[in-house]
């Protein structure tokens, strides 16, 4: 009996390690990519991405990235984490409803909180910005596609498929958040910094939500 509870103590204490020094990575990278572009002005680095990605990426490539970009909006999120949660109720799964949906809410009030205080212009003035949210940094499209990928990911290792699928599975959710991020630089909708800390806060969010719930004991499966 000692013996297994200084097991689940050691397991607790190597989790808490393991996410918290995962979140604070995460917060500190992301406080970096403001500074350099906030405070110093520094856009050297969105320059020379913009430049690479858009003299060397095809017209059907493009296409293609414009057409992802929808699945990193609220017209696509917002009905997908209703579906999900309903999923989740219907299999009488309500704590995984619960956090699926504080996640969700509190992503989305953190994004907009930062947006409107850091305030940084889009790259540039075209009208279509009137109808959205003005401010680029971070990119809202980069922190919810990621959140919403990891959220998937969380459900499927849930699930009792092959450890494989559920691998390859990870795999694709993480690589599709990613070219979502990828699409908002291209189409110029975002400088790639603004994409960066939008994937730093996704993580950094996740590491801390995963941490807070109960349910985090999946990992250890």
């Amino acid at each position: 009996m000692e013996q297994q509870t200084e097991k689940v103590i050691k397991r607790t204490a190597a989790e808490l390690a393991i996410f918290s020094g995962l979140f604070v990575v995460s917060v500190l990278a992301f406080t970096f990519l403001a500074k350099k572009v906030l405070v110093e002005n520094n856009e050297t680095f969105d320059t020379r991405v913009y430049q690479y990605l858009s003299t060397r990426l095809s017209a059907p490539t493009k296409n293609f990235l414009n057409t992802l970009t929808f699945f990193g909006s609220m017209k696509f999120l917002l009905p997908a984490y209703l579906g999900l949660i309903l999923y989740c109720v219907y299999k009488r799964k309500r704590h995984y409803a619960i956090d699926i949906a504080a996640i969700a809410i509190s992503s989305t009030a953190l994004l907009f909180i930062l947006k409107n205080t850091l305030r940084r212009s889009r790259p540039t003035e075209e009208d279509i910005f009137k109808t959205i949210d003005v401010y680029s940094f971070p990119s809202g499209h980069a922190l919810s596609s990621f959140i919403f990928s990891a959220v998937l990911i969380y459900t499927v290792w849930r699930t009792r498929l092959p450890l494989a699928a559920k691998w390859l599975l990870s795999t694709l959710l993480l690589c599709f958040s990613l070219l979502i991020g990828m699409s908002r630089v291209v189409l110029g909708y975002h400088y790639a910094s603004d994409v960066l800390a939008g994937l730093c806060l996704g993580f950094g969010w996740v590491m801390l939500s995963l941490r807070l719930s109960k349910n985090v004991k999946f990992l250890n499966s």
